[in-house]
This record gives structure tokens, sequence and C-alpha cells, in this order.
């Protein structure tokens, strides 16, 4: 083991079990965090997201912000994932909420929550404005080696792929699942096999203790198939 580094980019910070710490192609490390960017945002429960990069294997950190939670907009952030696609390009999944429905559960701004995505296209130093892809709480997001996009996440329990970087989900697209269960769980992992295999590990509920495994395997090789969008 090396020596301990201190890094603290925020007032209060974790990370994310469904978020992997990722290494890009030129050596940056990227580990995806949620928490507090100031006191005024803790007393508020005012949580944010981003990512915390380094370039020089871990010496040193610096903070990318991907979601600003804060009360001009009642939105908050958490539990972010991340996975690389091509070149310096990343797409970014995270929890929201939308506060709004503390103060006035009648307010039509008040449905703004499950996963939203954004996107960097220099390596995760800048990200676009998170927008709302799919329903959903806690993910974990990883990139198949055909180019898919393979998210596990809860509220209700599901798996989503997207042939587009992100952009739409599908249930099903050439990739069949083996359930475990019809109300398979809580949090989920999902993780790549091989070229034709992808795993998901799933907590089982309302069992205790009890961890799932689901087999997705490929049964084509065209990314696209109509119908069956999840979002």
């Amino acid at each position: 083991m090396g020596n301990a580094v201190d890094f603290s980019p925020m007032v209060a910070a974790w990370t994310w079990v469904g978020g992997r710490i990722l290494e890009l192609g030129n050596g940056t490390l990227i580990i995806p965090v949620a928490g507090y960017l100031s006191e005024q945002d803790m007393d508020g429960i005012w949580l944010s997201t981003g990512v915390a990069l380094s370039k020089d294997d871990g010496i040193t950190w610096d903070l990318s912000v991907i979601g600003r939670g804060s009360s001009n907009d009642w939105i908050i952030f958490s539990e972010p994932a991340v996975a690389k696609l091509g070149g310096d390009m990343l797409v970014a999944l995270m929890r929201t909420e939308d506060r709004v429905t503390k103060q006035n559960s009648a307010d039509p701004q008040s449905n703004r929550h499950g996963l939203h995505q954004a996107r960097s296209s220099d390596g995760g130093k800048t990200w676009s404005s998170p927008i709302k892809t799919l329903e959903g709480t806690h993910c974990s997001l990883t990139q198949l080696l055909d180019g898919t996009l393979l998210c596990g996440c809860h509220r209700p329990p599901r798996l989503a792929l997207s042939a587009d970087g992100g952009e739409s989900w599908y249930a099903n697209m050439l990739w069949s699942t083996e359930a475990p269960m019809e109300n398979w769980g809580w949090y989920t992992s999902v993780e790549v096999v091989d070229t034709n295999t992808a795993v998901a590990v799933i907590k089982q509920y309302p069992a205790k203790n009890i961890i799932r495994i689901c087999y997705l395997h490929q049964q084509g090789t065209y990314l696209e198939k109509e119908g069956d969008n999840v979002k």
C-alpha cells in the first residue's frame, strides 16, 4: 500500500457502491462522488454529484461537478455512476429527487425525479446539464463489448440497455435476460463477462442477506430493436 492521500472536495462526501472507478486511456483516474459543496448545502440537504479526477496515479485530485443541488431549482443529485464511451466521451447517470414535494406535493414541477444523464466530451473535466433519462434510483452502469450501455437500477428493479450512449433506453435489444425472480431486488451491480455475456449481481428483496445472479446473453449483432422502450 502507498501513502494515504487526503482529498476533501466537498464538505461531506462519499462514493456510491454502483459508481465504479474508471481509468481512461491517458491514465486519468475517475471516481464518481456525491455530497455537499458547502455548509449551507449541508443544512438544507442540497446534495450534489461530481467526479474526482487524478492525472498522477492518485497523488493529487481535482473535482468536476456534474449535478449541482441547490435551493434555486429544488433538485438534488446523488448516487452517480459513470461509464466510458469512445475517446474522451463519458456518460453519467445519477439519482435525482425533487425537493418541491417537501413544500407542495401539488406543484407541477414535483415529478422531477428518477435517473438523470449528463455527458462529458473531455474526459470528465466538464459536463452537460443533467436531463432525465430513466425512472429508477441507485444504478450501476457499464459499456458492453459491442458498445451497448447496460444499466441496472431499482424502483422499479430493472435492467435497461442503450445503443446510443444513453440517449434512449430499452428493456431488450438482442440481449436475453435470465431474471432470477419476479421482484428481483434492490441494489444491482452490472459487469461485462465477455463478448456475449454480462452479469447483474442483485440484492434480493424482501429477504435479508441473499444475493442473486442474473445473466444476460447477446442474441444478435444489430444493436437497435423497435419497442420495449423503458424511458
